[in-house]
């Protein structure tokens, strides 16, 4: 599963088709700049980690991240469908956005992006571009629309008393919860962390896009 973080490039900045060779101009004319981030703002942890990143993206580049902390990243979705609506997305607040899979497929369906843009990041050298899970996310073919940010691991609990040999995939698993109703359990989507585990479940159990 993916955190992914969303640089609205096309749309709001207005540098389509970019291509590697101009990064050291884009790098160039950003010195000075204020780069608005708008992030889930609900853990303390994360907050210090993109805090002291931009502290290093600062002194680095000359570039100001502004860390906008949100509670629904929704509403900052509203604010771009808002700009794009009467006309004015080079004006819009949010420079770069941090999103999820289902947020991801209701802008892409919405036409709230620019161009593919991530094959052309210094850091794409580093990121394999034919993962499935970079390759579509909830279901939605990214078109290199969205960077990955990083990556989240779920934990499979049990009690090593009662279980001598816990399901190691997700197909053991489904065959663990057969032969034990109501002995496995997950928290109930919308939640990220069930949600997560279902998407987990569809990708090692069905057939990779």
């Amino acid at each position: 599963m993916l955190i992914r973080l969303v640089t609205l490039v096309g749309l709001l900045l207005g540098m389509q088709n970019l291509q590697a060779s101009e990064w050291k101009d884009i790098e160039r004319q950003a010195r000075g700049q204020t780069v608005y981030f708008y992030a889930w703002g609900g853990s303390p942890s994360i907050n210090q980690y993109i805090k002291r990143w931009s502290t290093f993206v600062k002194e680095r580049s000359g570039v100001t991240v502004n860390h906008v902390k949100v509670d629904d990243i929704s509403l900052a979705i509203q604010g771009i469908q808002t700009a794009k609506r009467i006309g004015k997305s080079d004006e819009g607040s949010v420079d770069v956005l941090w999103i999820n899979g289902e947020n991801f497929a209701r802008m892409k369906r919405d036409g709230l992006f620019g161009e593919s843009f991530v094959s052309a990041l210094p850091s794409a050298k580093n990121i394999n571009l034919d993962d499935p899970t970079i390759v579509a996310d909830f279901s939605v073919t990214t078109d290199g629309l969205e960077a990955p940010w990083g990556r989240a691991r779920l934990v499979f609990i049990y009690d090593q008393e009662r279980i001598s040999n816990p399901p190691r995939s997700m197909k053991e698993m489904y065959e663990y919860a057969k032969e034990h109703p109501g002995r496995l359990t997950y928290p109930e989507p919308p939640n990220f962390h069930g949600t997560t585990f279902l998407k987990q479940a569809l990708l090692e159990t069905t057939q990779h896009i």
